[in-house]
């Protein structure tokens, strides 16, 4: 699979967006430092700011191969590829403790964290939904490293009230 890395980056190329934290010459503390900044702005402008921060809870495990292809489909993908990737994820797995191994469990949804390709994965999983999330709420500034989430808006106290929390 790791001859096949390049397919992963042409494709992010292809389909790069702001919100992508984790991105070609973007990381994480990007976003840190540009929260930061905004909220010395609206402190130097006495208006308002507000974030809100989630991690989704157990994110790699909760991706639905189905959705995977289909979204793979919908932007271009290589379907023969994700669809191994889905098989290969789809492998029966054993947990094992103490020495002790617990019988073999075949996962029908999940990306392997460790996966080189997990976070291309993520990213079709989720560029469509993101997208639509972006054009129907423009004013708000939205941030996502993975399965980490920010949402943040300024302006009156009204305003971010209802960017932030629609």
């Amino acid at each position: 699979l790791k001859a096949r890395r390049p397919i992963c980056d042409a494709w992010e190329c292809a389909h790069d967006r702001p919100y992508f934290a984790a991105s070609m010459h973007r990381a994480a503390p990007d976003v840190v430092w540009r929260a930061a900044v905004c909220s010395e702005i609206v402190t130097e402008e006495r208006t308002h700011s507000a974030a809100v921060l989630w991690d989704a809870a157990a994110f790699f495990q909760s991706l639905r191969h189905k959705l995977i292809i289909e979204r793979a489909a919908d932007t271009g993908f290589p379907i023969s590829f994700v669809r191994l990737l889905c098989k290969l994820y789809s492998l029966p797995r054993r947990v094992s403790y103490l020495g002790r191994v617990a019988p073999p469990v075949a996962p029908n949804r999940g990306v392997a964290a460790g996966c080189s390709m997990a976070t291309t994965v993520v990213k079709i999983y989720c560029v469509l939904p993101f997208d639509q999330l972006v054009l129907r709420h423009p004013r708000v500034q939205f941030d996502a490293y993975i399965d980490d989430l920010q949402v943040a808006a300024q302006r009156t106290e009204n305003e971010v009230t209802k960017n932030v929390l629609s």
